[in-house]
């Protein structure tokens, strides 16, 4: 069986670390990350979002 989501580990600038998972059976990402109480916050965005992010960054940077 393949798996079906690809996990990252980033070691951020203000807290402990992100897990970024790329889910490649639902075409979406979440991002994982701890907040000053213990808990923590995920975000979840398709591949059409982060494509059009990214879109949006390249156009900002030009």
């Amino acid at each position: 069986m393949k798996k079906k989501t690809h996990d990252r580990y980033l070691k951020a600038k203000y807290h402990e670390e992100d897990l970024i998972q790329v889910n490649t059976t639902a075409k979406s990402i979440s991002i994982s990350q701890s907040d000053d109480t213990g808990g923590s916050q995920k975000i979840f965005l398709t591949f059409e979002a982060v494509e059009e992010l990214y879109n949006e960054m390249k156009n900002h940077n030009k």
